[in-house]
Order: C-alpha cells, then sequence, then structure tokens
C-alpha cells in the first residue's frame, strides 16, 4: 500500500470533518481515493465510514448526545459518505485472505446498522433512508453471487446470507408502510432487482444479462433455496406493480416517482419478456 496514499486519505478526512457542515467535496475525494486503495478502508476507513453512520442514527433515534435539531445537516454528509463507504467496500470481491473473517464481519456490521436506520424511517433523513436502501439493493445480489461462486459452506457466509434475506424482507415491509414517494423509488428500484434476477426461466438470448442468474443457483445450495428465491421474485414483480398510482391518487403522485417506477417496469419487461403480459395489463390500466 502506498503510504503517501494513507497519509493523503488521513489529511482529507481530518479536513473534511473539522469543517461545519463537514465538507462534502472532501469526503467526495476521499472516496475516489478510497476506492483506488482498497486496502486503506480495510484497515481503517470501513470502521471511521460505520461510525459516522451509527452516531448519526444514535443520535436522529435519539440515544446519542446532540440535538438532532441542532446538527441534522452536519450528521447527515458524514453519515451519507459512511453509507457510500461502506457500499463500495462490500459490493467489490475483497482480498482472498479476508473472505471467511474480516468481510462476513464488515458485512453484519452494514446490515446492524441498516436495521438500525430502517427501524425509524421518520426520524431519519431522507437522503439517509434512500442512500440506505440503495446500498442494500446493490448489496443482496452481491452476496448471493458470492455465496454461489465462492462455493463455501463457512457458517459465517451462511449466517451472512439469512441476515441480508432479513434485511431484503424488511424493504417489502418499508413498502407496504411507507406513502413516501421518493422512498418508494429507491424501493422500485430494490423490486427491480430481485424481480429481474429471481426467476426460474433464463434470460432469453440478446438480451442485457445481469451479473448474476438464478440458473447459476445449484438446486442442492447447502443453504439457498432456489424455490424460496422464485417466490420471492413473483413477490417482487407484484410489488413493483402495485407502486403505480391509480387514477384515485394520480395528482398525489410526483411525476418522477412515476416515471421511475414506469422505467423499472419497462427495463424488466426488456429484460424478462415472459412478463410482458402481467406487468403490461397493470400499465397500461
Amino acid at each position: 500500500m502506498n503510504r503517501n496514499a494513507g497519509a493523503q486519505a488521513e489529511q482529507l478526512y481530518s479536513e473534511a470533518v473539522q469543517e461545519t457542515p463537514p465538507n462534502r467535496n472532501k469526503l467526495d475525494r476521499l472516496v475516489d481515493l478510497l476506492c483506488d486503495h482498497p486496502q486503506l478502508i480495510y484497515d481503517t476507513f470501513f470502521a471511521k465510514a460505520h461510525k459516522a453512520a451509527e452516531i448519526a442514527v444514535d443520535t436522529w433515534h435519539g440515544t446519542g448526545d446532540i440535538k438532532v435539531n441542532d446538527r441534522i445537516l452536519i450528521l447527515t454528509v458524514p453519515a451519507l459518505w459512511g453509507w457510500t463507504v461502506m457500499e463500495e467496500t462490500l459490493c467489490h470481491a475483497p482480498p482472498p485472505e479476508l473472505l471467511e473473517t474480516r468481510y462476513p464481519q464488515l458485512a453484519q456490521q452494514f446490515l446492524k446498522l441498516a436495521e438500525l436506520t430502517l427501524a425509524h424511517p421518520n426520524t431519519t433523513p431522507g437522503p439517509v433512508v434512500r442512500r440506505t436502501i440503495q446500498a442494500l439493493t446493490r448489496f443482496w445480489p452481491e452476496i448471493i453471487n458470492a455465496c454461489v461462486s465462492l462455493k463455501t459452506q463457512s457458517p459465517a457466509w451462511r449466517q451472512l446470507y439469512e441476515a441480508t434475506l432479513r434485511r431484503a424482507d424488511s424493504l417489502i415491509q418499508l413498502s407496504e408502510q411507507s406513502n413516501d414517494p421518493a422512498l418508494q423509488m429507491h424501493l422500485a428500484k430494490f423490486f427491480e432487482t430481485e424481480a429481474s434476477i429471481f426467476t426460474a426461466v433464463p434470460q432469453p438470448g440478446g438480451s442485457p444479462r445481469s451479473r448474476l442468474n438464478l440458473d447459476r443457483v445449484p438446486s442442492q445450495h447447502a443453504y439457498i433455496s432456489k424455490t424460496a428465491l422464485v417466490t420471492r421474485g413473483e413477490r417482487a414483480r407484484q410489488q413493483l406493480v402495485q407502486l403505480l398510482p391509480s387514477s384515485d391518487n394520480m395528482r398525489l403522485c410526483s411525476t418522477s416517482f412515476i416515471t421511475a417506477t414506469i422505467n423499472s417496469i419497462v427495463y424488466l419487461m426488456n429484460l424478462r419478456p415472459q412478463f410482458c403480459e402481467q406487468l403490461l395489463e397493470r400499465l397500461i390500466n
């Protein structure tokens, strides 16, 4: 690892968080630097990123020492940075020596913090809730892909898969409880991801291919139930079309929300033509 990179990263972080509010541009530059030197994240910066987001969540949910009304912006900027760093860490292959130990540990910390963040979406700033959903949406297929590719039966990876499954379930519950169009836009992307991956029918030739397809999952996998994932895919398609507003509440929904939901449905129809009839019926209505 380049020592100069480490010193530069520490300097950027120190300068960014000492400003009021924290300097977003410097934190963005730090993310770019960390992506070029991922060992820095495992050595130091994952812990910093997790702590930045954790402190914010504790404060917004009433367990921190700072009054939320006084410090929302100050806490939001580093929290968003923290989620970005954690996502970039966990959605890229770790060094081989960390696969069975360090990576599952960090991923469990990430999932626990996601649980805490989404437990009180009304008292957590919207940008942080949406950033958490975005990170989980990207993380979910990465974990399944890793579980299949690694062919590991390690208890740590089984526990990680099961914990990720619980967080995915919590996003479905959040969609059923929330009326926030901005939040539902990000949940639509989550449902699009599940619906496009979790189907027993292979993608047709010439279609854009996802990194993960369910036909890659062995029928006798040690802890991944292929049948259960197919059921998830069916439920995700139903959730996606249910997000479309009806003629009764169309005026209550923003154009960007309606457009984002339709885009997800059209993308899914292109990727999985076998679902066109099911999806078109609601779209036309």
